[in-house]
């Protein structure tokens, strides 16, 4: 028995000792510090013109990175956090309790216990496309800002004259950050054995639960024999007491809100990508989402699931609001079509005009002249009279009180008038402009 606890207890040495060797670089350059005094204040950066940003007392430990102007850098204690803008983090879609920095040279502000995020000015350390971050709590939002879990490479600052150097934290176990015992000269192999044997007792002895029944032997002080550990598995078997037959009852494990609602935003999500896939997008399915996300956002215990719900829905609203613009351009494109077609059609009537007008004498609106009964006047669009006309057959007179009023073009010679200075035209042919 003494064998086997001195292997169980060697292993146990071995184990450790590897976990603390792959540590030990990483402490190389760390220190461990003591706080001295209560309520020190944690500062953004080394000064008192830096925001405060969280308060520690003795005998807190912290971790020193290194020290300048008087100031200690120390690696963030449990409870401090940074903030980081909305804009540049997505939420992850495997994991909402995480995001995802969709743009480099992304800034990293330390966060305050005593600053709104948006007064947080000092930039703690930036980030660039890709990296991830971990977000504070389940309501980790304040204004444009993510709070999260201070990332790697961030820091603050505390005055050294409250923290008491330690030494390296090398030194020092990361369970009670206490000084390493020194080690112990080389035993013979005997005794070696012994005092590991004493130590396993001991441990077993802390270890046992109160008011069990323990072992006569032991509490007589009589060794317990080695031939013990040899004995044979039927012996072991018989040794055994009469174990009940009856089947284990099963555990109903019963699914939570906050995961039923994780796992109902992963299948929207899902579905959601499929159909955006497609090149015809079926928006009639985008209500009765949006009408389950807003449940979700809604609940109490939404949690970490309507974080995911408000990205779905804001991403269904982008969705909606691209096709809104799509439909407001193919409209605009149908009345300009609508407007152009117009124009043309305009543009083609004058045109025709135009052709007509060059073919004849003048044109102007057609009124019958108070003055000279027997003659016409036409007129421009300022209704100033630029002619005078009369018709070259008197068959044509009968017709001519139809075009009263009306846009024409005369066709005949013009020649100057005797009795004013306005032309006089003898027409032979009258062709209205207008329908």
């Amino acid at each position: 028995m003494r064998f086997i606890k001195t292997l169980i207890l060697i292993a146990l040495v071995v184990s450790c000792a590897d976990l603390f060797a792959a540590s030990q670089e990483e402490m190389a350059d760390k220190e461990l510090g003591e706080i001295q005094g209560s309520k020190v204040y944690i500062r953004s950066g080394a000064g008192l013109n830096f925001y405060r940003c969280a308060i520690i007392s003795e005998p807190a430990k912290v971790v020193i990175a290194g020290e300048e102007m008087g100031w200690s850098k120390i690696y963030p204690p449990e409870g401090l956090f940074s903030w980081v803008s909305r804009n540049y983090v997505d939420v992850s879609d495997i994991d909402p309790s995480k995001g995802i920095i969709n743009r480099d040279n992304t800034r990293v502000w330390t966060g305050s216990e005593f600053v709104p995020a948006i007064h947080c000015s000092t930039n703690q350390v930036n980030l660039n496309k890709g990296d991830e971050v971990k977000f504070y709590d389940d309501n980790s939002a304040e204004d444009d800002y993510y709070k999260i879990v201070p990332p790697e490479g961030a820091f603050v600052w505390v005055n050294s004259a409250y923290i008491k150097n330690l030494g390296p934290l090398s030194q020092y176990t990361p369970q009670t950050a206490e000084p390493k015992p020194a080690e112990k000269p080389a035993q013979p192999k005997e005794q070696a054995e012994d005092e590991a044997e004493t130590e396993m007792k001991d441990t077993e002895t802390a270890e046992e639960p109160a008011g069990e029944e323990q072992d006569s032997r032991k509490d007589n002080g009589e060794a317990e024999p080695l031939e013990d550990a040899e004995t044979s598995d039927a012996q072991v078997e018989a040794e055994k007491p009469a174990q009940d037959t009856q089947p284990a009852p099963k555990v109903e494990i019963k699914e939570t809100e906050t995961a039923k609602m994780i796992k109902k935003c992963l299948e929207i999500g899902k579905q959601l990508d499929r159909e955006l896939s497609k090149e015809q997008v079926d928006l009639s399915i985008l209500p009765t989402m949006k009408e389950e996300l807003t449940t979700i956002v809604n609940h109490p215990e939404s949690g970490k699931a309507g974080k995911y719900a408000g990205y779905l829905l804001n991403k269904i609203n982008s969705v909606e609001l691209a096709r809104t613009a799509m439909k407001q351009v193919e409209q605009q494109d149908k009345e300009l079509a609508e407007k152009r077609a117009r124009i043309r059609a305009n543009l083609d009537d004058k045109l025709s005009k135009v052709d007509l007008i060059a073919n004849h004498t003048l044109s102007g609106k057609f009124y019958q002249s108070a003055v000279y009964p027997e003659r016409w006047l036409i007129k421009d669009r300022n209704n100033k009279v630029i002619a005078y006309g009369i018709p070259a057959k008197k068959e044509m007179i009968p017709e001519l009180k139809q075009f009263i009023g009306r846009d024409v073009a005369l066709a005949g010679d013009a020649r100057p008038d005797a009795h004013n200075s306005l032309p006089l035209i003898t027409f032979t042919k009258i062709t209205p402009l207008e329908d």
